[in-house]
């Protein structure tokens, strides 16, 4: 699963993660704005993150359009934010 996530909630969601027996999966493209976390069930989760100005400016991350963001959908039955289907 990938998911895309503000930057500054990265070390949260990491630590939310490592709590549920994820640890990072070692990959040649891994970074601190793009990273793989999996269990010993082989789940993974790919981990990309980004972060915006004030303005609405890229400035950190993976380069989303901050419009890309905006869409919504469900992940078993709960209401999740998402790429807009048209960036996708």
């Amino acid at each position: 699963m990938d998911i895309a996530i503000q930057h500054k909630d990265s070390t949260q969601v990491r630590a939310l993660l490592e709590a549920r027996g994820y640890s990072d999966v070692q990959r040649a493209d891994s970074s601190e704005f793009n990273f793989v976390l999996g269990d010993y069930q082989g789940h993974q989760i790919d981990v990309h993150t980004y972060t915006f100005d004030a303005a609405g400016n890229h400035v950190y991350g993976i380069a989303y359009p901050l419009e890309s963001l905006a869409g919504t959908g469900s992940l078993d039955g709960h209401p999740v934010k998402c790429i807009s289907p048209e960036w996708s």
